[in-house]
């Protein structure tokens, strides 16, 4: 297949250890593992055919040879392909399950999401909005700040660069308290939130990109745990994978509120195989807003639809 699109994801940093922290390291000269979307050129599989637009685990590469059983199929759906890989795919899939299944966010809570200019915490915002939610934002900058201010309709938004601020600025924001803290960060920001919980109130983990790029073999630093204990909350680890047979399912509504309009999906796409580099690093720092693709190759579902991303 030819591939057109690659996603940017935090993943593949932690298999770049010489030791194991998500997978197996990735041995040097190796094509790095990555989520991308593509077209079918050639098939041995009765299940795909030339022209088949397609998203699964296709490495960082221009071209890919793939087993039929780690791709699926992208019928017409009247969405863009690249939203396959952000709204559609593991961001939209995170943001809803870890909001509605484990954290079970009910209408009128306080919900805080960090990271949340980024594909999931943009997911996430909006999809709180849609159950009812009081939702305030922890970002990294003020470009992103900016962003999330001028593109949803959310009801507070709290620049995370400077730690020690965060907890008086979520004391004015929320000042009975956080009821679901949604942390894909960790580390110091975790710990500022903790200390504003509510009673019951739960923390779903499911990212630590503030330690990433610690060395090999750290763990990320979690404290406040007395507040855990004080305040009776609710700490739950998420991966998607556990939920694999709730994607199908969970898909076709993201897809129903996209095309709706009750949701938007924002991406950030660089073009070329040589800006993969840059692009990823961006990912780590103040990065631009939205779901962060690499176009590798002219979209033709772009010129089907009459536009571009």
């Amino acid at each position: 297949m030819r591939v057109l699109y690659l996603s940017m994801d935090p993943a593949p940093r932690m298999r770049m250890d010489p030791v194991p922290r998500m997978g197996p390291p990735l041995p040097l000269d190796s094509v790095i593992v990555g989520r991308g979307a593509g077209v079918v050129e050639a098939s041995a599989s009765p299940a795909f055919g030339a022209g088949d637009f397609v998203v699964g685990e296709l490495g960082w590469q221009e071209h890919a040879i793939v087993r039929a059983e780690d791709i699926r199929k992208v019928e017409g759906t009247g969405v863009g392909l690249s939203a396959h890989l952000g709204l559609l795919a593991s961001s939209g899939l995170t943001a809803y399950l870890t909001l509605n299944e484990c954290a079970q966010a009910r209408a009128g809570e306080v919900v805080l999401v960090s990271a949340a200019a980024g594909s999931v915490g943009l997911a996430a915002c909006q999809i709180a909005k849609l159950a009812g939610c009081r939702v305030l934002a922890l970002v990294h900058g003020p470009a992103q700040a900016r962003f999330l201010k001028d593109n949803l309709d959310i009801d507070g938004v709290i620049e995370d660069t400077e730690v020690g601020s965060i907890g008086p600025a979520l004391a004015r924001a929320a000042p009975q308290g956080v009821d679901v803290f949604l942390d894909s960060v960790g580390g110091g920001v975790h710990d500022a939130v903790m200390g504003h919980i509510k009673v019951h109130g739960r923390a779903v983990l499911y990212g630590f990109i503030s330690a990433y790029n610690a060395a090999a073999g750290t763990e990320p630093a979690y404290g406040r745990m007395y507040q855990v204990i004080l305040r009776r909350a609710h700490l739950m680890g998420f991966l998607l994978g556990d939920y694999a047979a709730r994607h199908a399912e969970v898909t076709l509504t993201l897809m129903t509120w996209l095309r709706e309009g009750k949701l938007r999906s924002f991406e950030h796409i660089t073009e070329g195989f040589d800006s993969i580099p840059e692009a990823f690093a961006a990912i780590f720092g103040e990065a631009a807003p939205g779901k962060h693709l690499v176009r590798l190759s002219p979209d033709p579902t772009l010129e089907r639809r009459g536009g571009q991303s």
